[in-house]
């Protein structure tokens, strides 16, 4: 009896290891095609390393996981090949190394950047559009650069309309579309049809008890700054160096550095998209 018991026991192994290794060969093709895509058995080559296994805590601190590899989770790999992608369409004068932390635990949906680190955050099971891509990795390009972040709350606010302006911008001139955003998660910013924010929606800048977001201001930005130049790479790349370099406390000195911190060949243009997107109280001199 044990005897036909252990016979069957390993007849039954060597049945599960033999199905096993007919799904490893039914899959191996589909995992060769991936690798090949993916230029590497490592997903970290060209400027993109894609992490999985990372953790973000609740108090917004990023625990990096381990580099994926090409054959572990073929959405680890399509997301690697999208970023990179992106990367290259979007030829920026500077690039910094781009890490994605894929699919994070403790991460909400949808794609983020972390600001302190510079890294995107992104999810699994979705796929990316492009504008949000190249708006994503903007902001990495901005991050990546500041040295300084300002002191207050006002001063934090204003950085961050700035930041969503030139993401947005960044975007249209990545992608050639003047619409922004993910029709299937939500709301989109159209370039050309941009809200328009009261003198009322700029005070609650100053109102830091209230609740604000920044992306209605920085999408007037991006849109005065389209009018004028469309997908102008130069006046993006100017543009975002000047917003890392950018400092002070309050909108009137931080747009005046935003103003002296970019290149001349692109100043006048900003400035004159500054003049209309900042009231007319709060106009720089």
């Amino acid at each position: 009896m044990r005897r036909r018991l252990a016979v069957a026991i390993v007849a039954g192994a060597a049945a599960v290891v033999a199905a096993w290794r007919l799904e490893q060969a039914r899959l191996a093709p589909g995992r060769a095609a991936a690798c090949g895509e993916a230029g590497g058995a490592t997903l970290d080559h060209d400027g993109v390393r894609v992490l999985v296994g990372s953790e973000l805590a609740g108090d917004g601190a990023l625990r990096p996981g381990r580099v994926a590899r090409c054959d572990e989770r073929a959405d680890a790999t399509a997301t690697f090949v999208a970023v990179r992608a992106a990367v290259q369409g979007a030829r920026w004068s500077e690039q910094p190394p781009v890490v994605v932390h894929f699919a994070p635990r403790g991460g909400a949906a949808g794609a983020r950047t972390h600001r302190a680190r510079a890294e995107l955050i992104l999810p699994a099971g979705e796929p990316l559009d492009a504008t949000v891509l190249a708006h994503e990795l903007a902001h990495v390009v901005v991050l990546a650069r500041r040295a300084e972040a300002p002191r207050s709350d006002v001063g934090r606010r204003v950085v961050a309309v700035i930041d969503e302006g030139v993401a947005d911008f960044a975007a249209a001139v990545a992608t050639g579309r003047r619409v922004v955003g993910d029709p299937s998660r939500g709301p989109t910013r159209d370039l050309e049809r941009p809200p328009r924010v009261s003198i009322e929606g700029w005070a609650n800048l100053a109102s830091t008890s209230t609740p604000f977001d920044p992306h209605l201001l920085g999408w007037d930005l991006a849109a005065a700054l389209f009018a004028r130049a469309g997908v102008d790479r130069q006046l993006r790349d100017d543009l975002a160096a000047a917003a890392a370099a950018a400092r002070g406390e309050d909108v009137g000195p931080i747009l005046a550095s935003l103003v002296a911190a970019c290149a001349e060949r692109s100043r006048e243009l900003l400035r004159s998209a500054l003049a209309e997107w900042v009231p007319s109280g709060l106009a720089l001199e």
